[in-house]
Parts: structure tokens; C-alpha cells; sequence
């Protein structure tokens, strides 16, 4: 800010110099005032824009498997730059958990918690760059299909979760997309 200041020290000096006395103070006012709406108008409109804008979605889908008694687990996954600014993918990290139906005692309904889920046996954990390493222009989107092939197992709720990190210069933006089912490979699941 020091420095600033004495960039524009001199043109100052010179404007002071060569102006009348009232209307010096009205120019001084003036900057004063224009830099405030500048710095106002930048901080409210521009800059918010100017973040790291990412929608992650996803989608689960299975079909028979190879051989009987197996499934294919598909987890469509897409990513998509909705700001104006661009950015490159730091990390993704595929998740899943199987945790037990809920006991319903009442015709009360219950809630599913997915931070329950999450406490489920872990069954898949996939920490890879390569998952989806590209740039986002603004506007891009991309997306993958990760496949899995499971044994057909009791009912159970599966949870899918997928983390990305994202940056855009020194902004690292973290964003976390979920779904679940409840029939993934299970007794429930239709050739």
C-alpha cells in the first residue's frame, strides 16, 4: 500500500501544483470517492464471479454381471466449470460404504442419515489423479463411468461418494457429490 502511495505521490504533487485551491480539494474528493465505488463495485460484482464454480453430479445404475450371482455397479459421474474463470482438478476420491436397513419400529418415517452410512464396512476406496486429471475451461464438462463388478449380497443401503479438489491459481475449492441405493447386486436386483 506504501508503495502505492509513493507511485502516485508525484503525479499528485503535480495536479496540486498547477490547480487552484478549490478545486484541488474538489479533484481530491473525487478520486477519493471513485476509488470507493472502483474497490466497492470490484469486491461485490466482479470478484465473486471470479470463484471457482464447480457442479459435480452423479448416478448409480446396475446391471447383471458376468457370471451368475454378479453385477456391474455403474457410478456416472459428471463435473462441469459454471464460473468464468478456469480451473484444473487437484484429486478425486471414490468412496463407498454397505450399511444395514434401518429397523422402522413405527409407522413413523425415519430419516436417512448418509453420515450413518458412512459408518457402514467400506467397500470401495479409489484416491486417483487419473480418475478425471484435465483443465476446465469455462463452460467445459466432462464426466466418467467407473465400473465395479459386485457379488449379489443381502439388502443393504450403498453409499457412493465422490470428492474433488479443484484449483484455480492459489483457490482450492473442495466439492463432494453422493447417492446411494438400496438394491445394489442384492437378492431385490432383476436379470
Amino acid at each position: 500500500m506504501i508503495e502505492i502511495l509513493r507511485a502516485l505521490s508525484k503525479p499528485l504533487k503535480w495536479i496540486w501544483a498547477n490547480t487552484e485551491p478549490l478545486s484541488k480539494w474538489i479533484q481530491v474528493g473525487a478520486l477519493v470517492v471513485a476509488a470507493y465505488w472502483a474497490y466497492t463495485r470490484f469486491s461485490l460484482d466482479e470478484k465473486p464471479a471470479l470463484e471457482t464454480r464447480v457442479r459435480v453430479t452423479s448416478h448409480l445404475t446396475t446391471e447383471p454381471g458376468p457370471v451368475p450371482n454378479t453385477c456391474y455397479v455403474f457410478l456416472d459421474y459428471s463435473l462441469s466449470n459454471q464460473g468464468v474463470s478456469s480451473f484444473d482438478i487437484k484429486s478425486v476420491h471414490i468412496r463407498a460404504w454397505r450399511s444395514e436397513l434401518p429397523k422402522v419400529a413405527t409407522d413413523t418415517p425415519r430419516f436417512i442419515d448418509t453420515g450413518e452410512l458412512e459408518r457402514g464396512r467400506q467397500v470401495v476406496d479409489n484416491n486417483s489423479l487419473e480418475l478425471l486429471d484435465m483443465h476446465f475451461a469455462p463452460g467445459e464438462t466432462s464426466g466418467r463411468t467407473f465400473t465395479w463388478i459386485f457379488s449379489k449380497q443381502k439388502p443393504a443401503f450403498t453409499l457412493f461418494q465422490v470428492d474433488v479438489e479443484a484449483v484455480s491459481g492459489k483457490d482450492i475449492k473442495h466439492i463432494s457429490t453422493q447417492t446411494w441405493s438400496q438394491d445394489v447386486c442384492t437378492s431385490n436386483f432383476r436379470r
